[in-house]
């Protein structure tokens, strides 16, 4: 059976290998503990003991991290471990059994003194029989059995714990492609928290250059106290964006390290803002696409598979079933047990149930309507699975479409608040003028920037319900145990 661990992609851990400070680097185990170590290398206690380095990857390594570290990940590994030793379990029913067993009675029975002295071969009739006095006995035996034909319930049983191993992978391989989705999607909300926080530097800068200038102003007489105090309130108000901006940075990067399976205490970084670009979806029929690839599709036709396993299961119960069975015995009043020899019994068995009330008819027909059920769940399944298709597709398609209004709208801003600027130092505007188109621009850059990354999303999401999240992503060569 394949082990449960997660894949490391060669590519990736070269491209990490890079000496730039930029660069990501690879994720690797945690360091032992500094308790650990400070007691292994306590002949040299003059140096001191480092602490873990921080985990700084980009969006490729942060896959990679949950994929080994999410605890819904590992979870869902411990339940296919389980049910393949359930596979094993099932098979065992096709082999004979064999068992030994040993027994030690005392006794003043008559009756069980006569059959204990029987089977040692040392009966004799002379005495009271009444009367016996004790008797112990000590029993060896081995047992032999095999069932030979049941039915086909053993098979049918052995099907159903391997189909019941694969809905558990199809569910892992489903918590694998919204893992991803999820990981991705999160990270690219760190990246949009740092434009905005950027965009809202930004702001503060240009409101700070023009309050010095209106401060310059006032000094002349060229500008009163109001204009004065209304850039200083934009100026607080842009200060307040960078905090919230910053706030939202850190909500994401915390929501990140969920998904990471990181703890509190550990370092982590999420690096490559600007270089990370979700691939672009592939050309073709979006539903075929999701129809073979998403896990939910196949887990469900396992499902039906089981089902109709199922039906067969309890139709065995209308055949007979046969066994075959052996056992070697000696029986002493002692430990040699050799002294008198032994004893064998062997035989086959027929069972066959002709009449039980109807209720192996009840049982099938309970397994036909169980079938009934998972087909009307595949459909279920299928129909949803088109939906989320369509819905993921429009919104990306809405997404496209809003890049482009925003950013042209960006450009006209800019020029706007150009024009606003030189109008404004030439006495023809006002400050609120001025502030107007500021706060414009500003509301338009993060407008775009929203866009922009909502394109990266949503293509992230498209990937995710077409099940080909992987594509662009290092993939595990290994299963977490």
């Amino acid at each position: 059976p394949m082990r449960m661990t997660v894949l490391v992609t060669i590519l990736f851990l070269a491209a990490c290998a890079s000496t730039s400070p930029d660069a990501p680097v690879a994720y690797r185990p945690a360091s032992p503990d500094p308790e650990v170590i400070s007691e292994v290398g306590s002949e040299e206690a003059d140096e001191p003991v480092r602490a873990p380095e921080p985990l700084a990857v980009d969006v490729a390594g942060a896959v990679m991290v949950a994929l080994e570290r999410n605890p819904d990940l590992r979870m869902a590994a411990a339940r296919i471990l389980a049910s393949r030793e359930g596979v094993d379990e099932a098979k065992s029913a096709l082999f004979p059994t064999f068992g030994v067993g040993a027994s030690f009675v005392g006794t003043n029975d008559p009756v069980l003194v006569f059959m204990q002295r029987l089977r040692q071969k040392d009966l004799s009739m002379a005495g009271d029989m009444n009367n016996p006095g004790d008797s112990t006995n000590i029993r060896a035996a081995a047992r032999v059995g095999w069932m030979l034909y049941d039915g086909g319930r053993n098979q049918a049983r052995i099907d159903l714990a391997r189909i019941d191993s694969e809905i558990l992978e199809q569910e892992r391989e489903s918590i694998v492609n919204q893992l991803k989705a999820s990981v991705i999607d999160t990270s690219l909300l760190v990246f949009m928290a740092e434009e905005f926080l950027h965009v809202a530097e930004e702001s503060v800068k240009l409101v700070g250059e023009q309050l010095k200038i209106s401060e310059s102003r006032l000094e002349v007489g060229a500008a009163q106290r109001s204009d004065v105090l209304s850039v200083e309130v934009r100026l607080a108000m842009a200060r307040e964006e960078v905090v919230r901006s910053a706030n939202a940075r850190e909500r994401a990067l915390s929501a990140l390290r969920t998904l990471l399976g990181l703890t509190a205490d550990e370092p982590f970084e999420l690096v490559g803002a600007g270089s990370f670009t979700v691939p672009p979806v592939p050309e073709g029929n979006y539903y075929d696409v999701a129809r073979a690839n998403r896990p939910e599709m196949r887990r469900i036709e396992r499902s039906v598979a089981a089902a109709e396993r199922g039906i067969d299961l309890v139709k065995g119960e209308y055949l007979p079933t046969f066994s075959a069975f052996a056992e070697a015995s000696t029986n002493s009043s002692n430990l040699d047990l050799t002294e008198n020899g032994g004893f064998f019994t062997g035989g086959l068995t027929l069972e066959w149930s002709l009449f039980e009330g109807g209720r192996t008819k009840s049982r099938v027909a309970a397994a036909r309507a169980r079938m009934m059920e998972a087909k009307a769940a595949e459909r279920k399944v299928l129909i949803q699975l088109e939906g989320d298709v369509r819905h993921a597709e429009l919104k990306l398609h809405e997404a496209n479409e809003r890049l482009a209004v925003t950013e042209k709208t960006e450009e006209q801003a800019v020029e706007a608040l150009d024009l606003i600027q030189a109008r404004y130092e030439s006495g023809a505007a006002t400050i609120t003028e001025y502030l107007d188109a500021e706060v414009a621009l500003t509301g338009a850059r993060v407008r775009f920037v929203t866009a922009r990354f909502d394109v990266e999303r949503a293509t992230a999401d498209l990937r995710r319900a077409l099940g080909i999240c992987e594509a662009g992503i290092p993939q595990p060569d290994r299963l977490v145990p």
